[in-house]
């Protein structure tokens, strides 16, 4: 029962009657059923409401889905080195591009000592090779994966905080604390895509859009709407 609710005319039928006659949308159809009438008066007398002041930030929705773009196009891009030097076959067929390019720092501290063997078979023109191998365009779209990397696990993160934010005054039904879970697997997988990218830099990779979640970050926004309209 609607024991909560204080109704006109309540202690006469008649009047009572009457006043809902009044009330009455035309046509008939547009009256509320039941269940609606039953969770309208659950939200406005048995729930205790409170105003949800913060919302769903779009501009970090919209960075994050910028950064995302431009790394989908080089994730995609099939990044090698120069070909044309002498030494790009060799790295090619041995398939060991990743592991040439982690130990060149180590060149200029091993003079002719190779860093991988231990043996002394680096002189000046291998170390040219390498130079020109990986070359700046190489390592140009290099760093900016990289750079990317960082800006989107930055926002990401700033995202997520928001939404906890939302999570610790208003998480009906487990709406945002579902949606931040799935959010953190979506970024940490992201991160190792694109790490495995960097890795393997000659092959192909792709992460999934933060734009897969939007039908649910769209219900937390319609909940905390409607929940403030009914406050």
């Amino acid at each position: 029962t609607f024991s909560k609710i204080s109704l006109a005319h309540s202690g006469s039928k008649p009047n009572f009657l009457q006043e809902i006659r009044n009330s009455l949308p035309t046509p008939i159809s547009q009256i509320p059923i039941l269940q609606s009438l039953t969770e309208t008066y659950q939200a406005l007398y048995e729930k205790d409401l409170k105003k949800v002041n913060l919302k769903i930030n779009g501009k970090s929705y919209s960075a994050i889905r910028r950064i995302e773009i431009k790394l989908a196009n080089l994730l995609q891009e099939i990044i090698v080195g120069n070909e044309e030097v002498d030494i790009a076959g060799l790295i090619k067929s041995l398939n060991s591009r990743n592991w040439v390019e982690l130990g060149l720092p180590y060149l200029d501290s091993s003079g002719n000592v190779c860093p991988f063997c231990q043996k002394e078979t680096i002189d000046d023109e291998l170390k040219e090779q390498f130079n020109k191998f990986f070359d700046e365009s190489y390592k140009r779209k290099v760093a900016e994966i990289e750079v990317l990397k960082q800006s989107y696990k930055q926002i990401a993160e700033s995202f997520i905080q928001e939404i906890t934010s939302i999570q610790n005054v208003f998480n009906p039904d487990n709406l945002v604390s579902n949606i931040i879970l799935t959010l953190n697997q979506l970024f940490i997988s992201s991160i190792e895509i694109i790490d495995d990218k960097l890795s393997h830099t000659n092959e192909r990779r792709s992460i999934v859009s933060i734009n897969s979640t939007k039908r649910e970050l769209s219900e937390i926004i319609k909940a905390i709407k409607d929940n403030n309209q009914l406050y």
